[in-house]
């Protein structure tokens, strides 16, 4: 299984920084979906499996616990 590399350095400054970005943008998406009838488990399940989707489809299913690591890592 290959290594996860990063492009370019990140900072945790940057990362929380990107976190909080991507979190406004979902949390609109929710509230967008609940809107619409959805519930907020169902909604955050299927963000859920898209997000999984997408780490597969660009790093394969044997990296995929690779770049999980990376993102328990930016956590801190």
């Amino acid at each position: 299984m290959g290594k996860l590399k990063q492009t370019r350095p990140i900072t945790s400054d940057q990362a929380v920084y990107y976190r909080k970005g991507v979190e406004a943008k979902l949390l609109e998406l929710v509230a967008d979906a609940v809107n619409a009838g959805w519930s907020r488990t169902e909604t955050l399940l299927v963000i859920t499996e898209v997000a999984q989707n997408l780490a597969r489809r660009k790093c394969g299913d044997g990296e995929l616990e690779d770049v999980l690591a990376v993102v328990e890592n930016m956590r801190g």
